[in-house]
């Protein structure tokens, strides 16, 4: 009988513990779908704010000005979005603002590039609006021209088949995370931009009011950037494609068909434009800033330049590539002066180079005076002796003349397009 009261005993409480975990488990499984509902509810919640805010981020565009910054590289086009950017606060131009491993394999993946390439393209030149957007194709100039001479200039000329009523606003969509979401003035930095403006006006003009797209471009001396660009056309990225441009008249060729065609084709179409040369914002920034907010029409107050003028050390640097160049050297901008791999240079090299810039100066100066450039004949004389290597300068006391800079001598269909404080 006993035996049998513990039994039952026993069986009860196991039916009371049974009992027991069965209620806990159904507890915690009303507190964790509980759980999950306020989770996911949230959820819903915040994917709706974040709609509401690309929206209204998508329709700041009609509240804001976009500045496209352009020029061939090297010509100083991520100089020109510094001297822009540090204005104020309310200035921003395109960065990376993650980290770069996981933004270099958004680009990767997004343009079907190497890795690598993107991240030295970033670390060289920083971000460029063109590599984070598939609406136009991506293109890169010095490659192309390499590839095609001058056709290259088709490539960038987009068609108008290509801006559709939503261009715009794709390309807002793709853009505006990399910039700074307080700032009124945006500024979009690609080099090749000084051959695609046309297109860039035409896919915003549906979206913005009047004159809140404007153009900012920067030109550099011709035989200055031709001798700049040389390393780039001889990295393992482009040297395959660019044996063309390795003669030095065929830079300088490259240079005038570019300028030209944006000076003819597109300046004069342009609602908002200001040209400047990189040499006078080396002297003059405080001016040339005020003429270009004057000219593309941006109400900014500033009381004075930044205390750093990006644009500083842009002569010394020409000067030193010419006198290494004229030498039969090349400048190393790392160690501040001429490659010293090649010891015995001999006087008919440097003779040689006299005369090949002579025949620059022959062959290009009518066609470079009317953009404010000139070969001038006093520049070799002024850095070299006779027979001596040429000297290096460190510092100099030159007029814009000396360092053939002649914004006096700019054609006068070209010169409203130009900023000159001089």
């Amino acid at each position: 009988f006993m035996q049998k009261v513990v039994v039952k005993e026993v069986s009860k409480r196991s039916k009371r513990r049974r009992h027991c975990w069965i209620r806990m488990s159904i507890g915690l499984c009303l507190v964790s779908y509980v759980v999950f509902l306020f989770w996911f509810v949230q959820r819903q919640l915040r994917k709706k704010e974040y709609k509401k805010k690309d929206k209204k981020q998508a329709t700041d565009v009609f509240e804001r000005t976009i500045v496209f910054v352009g020029g061939l590289q090297r010509s100083g086009t991520t100089t020109a979005a510094t001297l822009l950017e540090n204005i104020d606060e309310s200035w921003s131009k395109q960065q990376v603002r993650q980290e770069l491993g996981m933004i270099v394999n958004r680009i990767a993946k997004l343009r079907g590039m190497n890795p690598s390439y993107v991240k030295d393209t970033l670390s060289s030149g920083g971000l460029e609006g063109k590599f984070v957007q598939n609406v136009y194709p991506y293109h890169y100039l010095l490659k192309e021209w390499g590839s095609g001479g001058n056709t290259a200039i088709d490539k960038f000329s987009l068609s108008s088949e290509l801006v559709q009523p939503d261009t715009g606003n794709r390309l807002w969509q793709q853009w505006h995370s990399f910039w700074n979401e307080s700032a009124t003035v945006l500024i979009e930095k690609t080099p090749e931009n000084i051959l695609m403006s046309q297109f860039l006006q035409s896919a915003f003009q549906n979206i913005t009011i009047p004159n809140k797209v404007a153009f900012v471009f920067v030109l550099r001396h011709p035989l200055a950037w031709s001798l700049v660009i040389d390393k780039w056309l001889r990295n393992k990225w482009n040297r395959d494609f660019t044996k063309s441009l390795r003669p030095l008249q065929a830079r300088v060729q490259m240079w005038l068909d570019v300028t030209t065609t944006m000076l003819d084709r597109d300046a004069p179409t342009l609602s908002s434009i200001a040209i400047f040369h990189a040499e006078v914002a080396d002297l003059y920034p405080k001016k040339l800033l005020h003429l270009i907010l004057t000219r593309i029409r941006i109400p900014t107050s500033f009381k004075q330049v930044p205390s750093t003028n990006p644009f500083s050390g842009y002569i010394l640097a020409n000067l030193a590539y010419l006198a290494c160049w004229l030498n039969g050297k090349n400048w190393n901008s790392k160690r501040h002066q001429c490659d010293t791999s090649k010891k015995n240079i001999s006087l008919q090299l440097r003779q040689q180079r006299r005369a090949q810039f002579d025949q620059l100066r022959i062959t290009f100066e009518n066609f470079t005076i009317v953009m404010g450039y000139s070969f001038s004949s006093t520049l070799p004389s002024r850095l070299c002796d006779r027979e001596a290597e040429c000297r290096v300068p460190h510092s100099f006391s030159w007029s814009l003349t000396d360092v053939g800079v002649r914004t006096e001598r700019i054609a006068s269909h070209y010169r409203p397009f130009f900023i000159l404080p001089v």
